[in-house]
């Protein structure tokens, strides 16, 4: 109970289904199910795309400010990779992953191509924090010489109401 009329529920799946037969909506949801079973894969293109998930996620919690730093060696806990997949997609909190991309990757039976549809995510997103990271970098680089232009205006300006200025500041300047 979070207030008067506000509730907090948390909510664990224990496994995949497939949804057979819809019986019924009143008093509430019926349906036939099949369970989908995921089978741990010694697939070479299954270890690979998990390793790549891996990395990619970890670089990516690395990002991420005010994340525990416990946190990335959870990554290296979880044996299964498609495990891994679903848990990176439930517990990524990303900025430009919508419902709809994770709702992708939970319907996803294929354990291949859920890591795939979750190592794209993650990779999206290292390049949000890339493109980020350069643009901030170039304000601050744009800033600095900026600040320059102006300090060494403030200077000429003040040698010149000392009497102080030159020719040569202007040559100088011309050579910078």
């Amino acid at each position: 109970r979070l207030g008067q009329s506000n509730y907090s529920v948390v909510l664990h799946g224990i496994g995949r289904f497939q949804i057979e037969e819809l019986e019924g909506l009143e008093p509430f949801m019926r349906a036939t199910v099949r369970r989908i079973v995921d089978v741990p894969s010694k697939d070479g293109a299954i270890i690979a795309l998990g390793a790549a998930l891996r990395e990619s996620t970890r670089k990516l919690l690395e990002a991420l400010p005010n994340l525990p730093k416990e946190t990335v060696s959870v990554l290296d806990n979880v044996r299964d990779d498609a495990t891994l997949a679903d848990l990176v997609t439930a517990n990524l909190e990303l900025e430009n992953v919508s419902p709809a991309d994770k709702q992708a990757v939970l319907e996803t039976f294929d354990p291949k191509e859920r890591i795939e549809k979750v190592l794209a995510i993650v990779k999206r997103q290292l390049e949000v924090f890339q493109v980020r990271k350069n643009v901030t970098s170039m304000v601050a680089d744009e800033g600095k010489t900026q600040r320059e232009q102006v300090l060494r205006q403030q200077m000429r300006s003040i040698k010149e109401d000392l009497g102080e200025a030159s020719e040569d500041d202007d040559l100088e300047e011309l050579r910078e």
